[in-house]
């Protein structure tokens, strides 16, 4: 049963977050490109209007011609720029199948008068370092958009995208550290860590747990995320019995679950990607741990409940999700739509995905180009000015008759803020007969912005 909880949060947090936080488009694709499976990181150029996903092109489709900047009328290119393997390897099928949806309907309308979308896709194989190579070759490749990566690889590649005036964004980036560069070429379709923590923090002491301890992976992307967390806890008075930090790839962490478990703890809050955390789960199973967990986002997958056991994990395992409430008439309409178009009922972020290129789309019409500059200058806009509307369709034509448009979508509203984030609703989950079920919900209003 959903539950819907108001959360508390004072201004001391934003302090404490803020002290913790941390030339391209002169080149054209051209007719005849071979395309290759998604997960390679050599990418993948997929013909605007085919029935493949993003994630699943076969060898030997072909795109058609794009004009550098996707102005001529023969098609835009955008990029996306995923984790298909790695540590974040299980969210990439499930962001590019939400951005495949958001083509597909695009395309579909004829509305974009710069013609088709063309995606150009790259495994970024949650590395910076990969990422930076791959988002260089899409901007060479003349792509107006990069979309897809992760906190870690969208804070790499931003100086790129920002100097190359290619517009970069985010379906799951929730560092804190992104709203350093957010709003600039920079945007993201999920809100910030800070958030996540505040869900977390609320719905424990809702629960009643009297302590915790607090396990985070040394890397950018869960150190946010365990920062907002335990500023969270603090703040709403939860008492934090231990709190360690891991570096990700060993062979075991016996010997910081001896110090975790020591402290008694009624819940675990663990933060880290996915392999180095089943080892930590694993483990602590062994050594007898019977307590709970609260895992970050990286975690909530069905992977997670299959390579730890269903049985581990059943009725004792949470997380916290940007999520969206599927009782909404667009996020129906998207789930019909993303399984006639992959096959498949929409993963994790794939409404975030889907917002994202849809807000793109409008950007585009709005501005009467299909650039970079373009998006940027528009996308704010179409996100939270005017009429209400839940389609690229329905927004593309008030924007022709010369109305504005706030777009409302799939994951929540999307109003961009200064800084290119949104507000999300979040879902608390449980593991209940081997799969994730809600046991609580907090929409955006729940969520209580905080300033500096």
């Amino acid at each position: 049963m959903r539950t819907r909880t108001t959360i508390v949060a004072l201004s001391l947090l934003a302090l404490l977050l803020a002290a913790c936080g941390g030339g391209g488009g002169d080149s054209t694709t051209t007719a005849g490109a071979t395309a290759t499976t998604a997960a390679e990181a050599g990418g993948t150029t997929a013909a605007a209007g085919d029935d493949t996903t993003a994630a699943e092109t076969t060898v030997g489709q072909t795109s058609e011609t794009t004009t550098a900047g996707g102005s001529s009328g023969e098609g835009v290119t955008m990029g996306i720029l995923a984790p298909f393997s790695g540590e974040m390897g299980s969210f990439g099928e499930y962001v590019a199948n939400g951005y495949e949806t958001a083509r597909a309907e695009i395309n579909t309308s004829g509305l974009l008068a710069c013609g088709p979308i063309e995606f150009i896709t790259a495994d970024d194989e949650t590395s910076p370092e990969v990422g930076r190579q791959e988002a260089q070759r899409m901007i060479g490749e003349g792509a107006v958009a990069i979309m897809g990566p992760t906190s870690d690889i969208l804070l790499a590649i931003a100086p790129l995208a920002q100097e190359a005036e290619v517009v970069a964004s985010s379906p799951y980036a929730g560092s804190t550290e992104v709203a350093d560069v957010g709003g600039d070429f920079v945007f993201r379709t999920v809100g910030a860590d800070i958030n996540d923590g505040i869900a977390a923090a609320s719905w424990i002491s809702d629960e009643g747990y009297g302590s915790v301890a607090v396990l985070t992976q040394q890397e950018e992307q869960q150190q946010s995320a365990g920062s907002a967390a335990r500023a969270a806890f603090e703040q709403l008075g939860t008492n934090i019995v231990a709190d360690q930090q891991f570096a990700p790839g060993e062979a075991s962490y016996s010997g910081i679950l001896a110090t975790v478990m020591g402290s008694s703890p009624e819940i675990i809050y663990l933060a880290g990607g996915q392999e180095s955390s089943l080892t930590i789960i694993n483990e602590a199973s062994q050594l007898g741990y019977a307590g709970d967990w609260l895992f970050s986002a990286d975690l909530a997958t069905d992977e997670v409940i299959q390579a730890a056991g269903a049985d581990t994990l059943e009725g004792v395992a949470h997380t916290v999700v940007s999520s969206t409430d599927p009782s909404t008439e667009q996020y129906m309409a998207f789930a019909t739509a993303h399984e006639e178009v992959t096959g498949e009922p929409p993963g994790p972020f794939g409404a975030n995905a889907y917002d994202n290129l849809i807000l793109f789309g409008l950007a585009m019409v709005a501005a009467d180009e299909c650039t970079g500059p373009a998006i940027n200058g528009a996308v704010v806009d179409v996100s939270r000015e005017g009429t209400e509307v839940n389609s690229f369709e329905e927004g593309a034509t008030l924007l022709s008759e010369g109305e504005d448009i706030d777009y409302q979508g799939a994951s929540g509203p999307v109003d961009f803020d200064d800084q290119g984030t949104v507000t999300n609703s979040y879902s608390v989950q449980q593991v209940q007969s081997g799969v994730w079920a809600e046991v609580a919900f907090y929409t955006p209003d729940d969520v209580i912005e905080l300033e500096d």
